[in-house]
């Protein structure tokens, strides 16, 4: 429910059409929050994020106004 709120107040206030949001393969559970929330999943980001030395796949969500 936080999630869809920041975006209703993003869309009421801002002139934005589009929000988006990143989350890493590895944490389903983000994926699954944001779907709820109505965003699509967009893309993959591959080798996109370095931590610990490692390449991690970022996931590319978005909404849209409307």
């Amino acid at each position: 429910a936080a999630v869809r709120a920041v975006c209703d107040f993003a869309f009421a206030h801002y002139e934005c059409h589009r929000v988006f949001a990143k989350a890493f393969r590895t944490n389903p559970a983000s994926a699954r929050v944001l779907a709820k929330a109505g965003f699509e999943q967009e893309g993959t980001l591959r080798g996109h994020h370095f931590r610990d030395g490692e390449a991690h796949d970022v996931l590319l969500f978005g909404l849209r106004r409307g």
